[in-house]
């Protein structure tokens, strides 16, 4: 979305996602969000926790009876949001692999939760349609992250800055993990020049 307008949107064939829901059902998720264009969607018997959690996140959700009721909305879907317990998510991650046969991928999203996400559809890549509709190079961006979901346009923006609580893969990159001390500082002295200006 830029502003009310919409930009660009992926869009997963229907005869995908009932696969994946599918798959999904069998291997019995913590939680799972289906992320459409026009909202998110989550059963309506998960937990009050659960759904505050996903309104967090997804400002527009909308609870369903079965994911059935899915195929009567007029909405596409791009994106799975989901969790397994930690002792299981080894394996049915390596189930979900070799069953979506990479028509989705899993990368981490952050607090151990998990995306299903279009092969080549990611931060990144929205981000250079966004360069070329404004002119902006990769040169003149930065971005900032703790997850695999952010991984892309970490490594191939000019500025890039690692959160403290960032996972270990993000680490390893390099990035400016340090550059965030100089950056909460600048904060902080924007913040005490403000409040003594409104003074």
């Amino acid at each position: 979305m830029i502003g009310d307008q919409h930009f660009c949107n992926a869009e997963l064939p229907k005869n995908i996602v009932m696969h994946t829901l599918n798959t999904l059902d069998k291997l019995d998720p913590i939680n799972l969000i289906v992320c459409g264009k026009k909202s998110a969607y989550i059963l309506e018997d998960a937990t009050v926790e659960q759904i505050s959690n996903a309104k967090f996140y997804y400002p527009r959700i909308r609870p369903v009876r079965s994911w059935n009721e899915l195929f009567n909305e007029d909405d596409t879907f791009f994106k799975f949001a989901l969790s397994f317990d930690p002792s299981e998510i080894t394996e049915k991650l390596t189930i979900l692999q070799t069953t979506l046969k990479g028509s989705l991928i899993h990368i981490s999203s952050g607090h151990g939760n998990i995306d299903l996400i279009i092969p080549g559809v990611n931060k990144y890549t929205r981000l250079k349609l966004l360069g070329k509709k404004w002119h902006i190079s990769d040169s003149e961006i930065a971005t900032f992250g703790d997850s695999g979901n952010d991984l892309e346009m970490l490594k191939h923006t000019k500025y890039s800055f690692a959160m403290g609580n960032a996972q270990e893969q993000i680490k390893k990159l390099q990035i400016q993990l340090s550059a965030l001390i100089i950056l909460r500082h600048c904060l902080t002295l924007l913040n005490q020049l403000s409040i003594v200006i409104i003074k």
